[in-house]
């Protein structure tokens, strides 16, 4: 099982990478959300703590890394929700990088929240598409 070694004043912590949901980032802070509903907050930046995530994160805002293991669907609107009941709009420049990794995942028989896009039940007015 792969880990993130989280760095804290007197201690490492190792955690694991399918027990994080995503990574937000707040200047030189990082809020790591895990599946137990617990927040850890490191001093590392996204940009330092992304090379050592799995290919299961993709970046979709500058502030928000996430795991795809935990997006539960993409909306019509372009949200994402996550399993911890999370609404996130991507930015729309990484609109298209995430539209290609989400293709690229395929479905494991560990991975009960694979991604799935629902189709809206109404058209959605042109004034809310982007």
């Amino acid at each position: 099982m792969q880990t993130l070694l989280l760095p804290f004043p007197k201690q490492r912590l190792d955690v694991p990478l399918d027990d994080i949901i995503r990574l937000e980032g707040a200047r030189n802070y990082t809020k790591v959300t895990l599946t137990d509903g617990n927040e850890i907050i490191v001093s590392k930046t996204l940009k330092a703590l992304e090379p050592f995530l799995s290919v299961h994160f993709i970046r979709i805002h500058r502030s928000y890394v996430i795991n795809t293991r935990h997006l539960i669907k993409k909306g019509p609107t372009g949200f994402l929700y996550m399993s911890d009941g999370v609404r996130l709009k991507p930015s729309r420049r990484k609109k298209k990088e995430i539209k290609k990794a989400l293709e690229s995942i395929a479905p494991s028989p560990q991975n009960t929240n694979y991604y799935r896009y629902e189709q809206s039940p109404q058209p959605i007015p042109k004034l809310l598409r982007w």
